[in-house]
């Protein structure tokens, strides 16, 4: 698994924007400044659409102040389309970027992938925080139950950081 002070890891994400698919590098969008990534274990899941995300949305402002934040992104095992889709609904445009991993490329160069076969959705990603700064590892939360939302909340990390 990623830990601190490790580098941005290569992998391809992707990103439906303006009636195209464009596929981007790990590196190239986190190599350089503070990046809060937000990792879900699905798009349109209850607990990541209803209390995971939407508390990094709502609390926007306060997270691009914590660390001097250039970007808040979100990754999910998921396709383009999907997770595009997912971030319009929840009202992430023009505040939390959203990258499919549709592979789980960078999520396993992470060392972050997880199976969720018991429950229908097959290979995807634990969820964590992970902060990348300078292109190194600043910070990673994995949570320890991934139906819950505690210790990868935004106001947990705003709290443990004061």
């Amino acid at each position: 698994m990623i830990k601190k002070d490790d580098p941005v890891p290569p992998g391809p994400l992707m990103q439906f924007s303006g009636g195209a698919v464009h596929t981007l590098d790990s590196r190239d969008l986190f190599g350089v400044g503070r990046h809060i990534i937000v990792g879900v274990v699905g798009a349109f899941t209850p607990i990541c659409g209803v209390t995971h995300l939407p508390e990094y949305v709502r609390l926007f402002e306060t997270l691009m102040d914590f660390g001097n934040t250039d970007s808040i992104s979100s990754v999910c095992v998921a396709d383009p389309f999907v997770v595009s889709a997912w971030g319009k609904a929840m009202g992430c445009d023009g505040k939390i970027a959203m990258y499919a991993d549709p592979v789980g490329a960078f999520t396993d160069q992470c060392g972050l992938a997880a199976n969720y076969d018991s429950i229908g959705m097959g290979n995807r990603s634990q969820r964590y925080i992970l902060i990348f700064r300078g292109g190194v590892v600043e910070r990673l939360t994995v949570e320890p139950d991934p139906f819950q939302v505690d210790e990868t909340s935004a106001a947990r990390m705003i709290a443990s950081s004061t």
